[in-house]
């Protein structure tokens, strides 16, 4: 009985995992639109604090770095290619980790508390696992795969 209950609520929870995906997305999604649009609002700043941290060529790269925070968020937000979307995500918060952030981690603890870190976790899921059912990648493929 408690065997049946248990195989039952697990079939249930992987069938309802699409749900997570959708959810994952939808934050991480925002939080990158967001991100992105507040430092084209305020170039100048992220400028300025790009040649704080040193990283070259800071007026390429914050306007470089902020515009593929909104389009991909948008990718990840509406689940369109969202793997290869979640790959500059990644990439970009690893960067800002290093740059900014990597004299305040000393140690993993330290590490698994940065947001940026958090957000890095969040993009593997969606690089790993995909988007979901709710997601225009999922009609995309249902399409391809008549």
């Amino acid at each position: 009985m408690i065997s049946t209950l248990y195989r039952r609520a697990v079939k249930y929870l992987e069938e309802s995992a699409f749900l997570v995906l959708t959810l994952v997305r939808l934050v991480l999604g925002s939080v990158f639109i967001d991100a992105g649009l507040g430092k084209l609002r305020h170039l100048p700043d992220t400028v300025q604090f790009f040649m704080d941290i040193n990283i070259p060529y800071p007026h390429f790269s914050a306007i470089f770095a902020s515009t593929h925070e909104v389009i991909c968020g948008i990718f990840v937000l509406i689940g369109f290619t969202t793997r290869i979307a979640a790959i500059p995500l990644i990439i970009i918060m690893t960067v800002a980790i290093i740059a900014a952030q990597w004299t305040d981690v000393g140690s993993i603890q330290d590490l698994l508390s940065l947001q940026d870190f958090n957000y890095i976790v969040l993009s593997l899921i969606l690089l790993m696992f995909g988007p979901g059912k709710i997601s225009i990648d999922h009609v995309i493929s249902r399409y391809l795969n008549r």
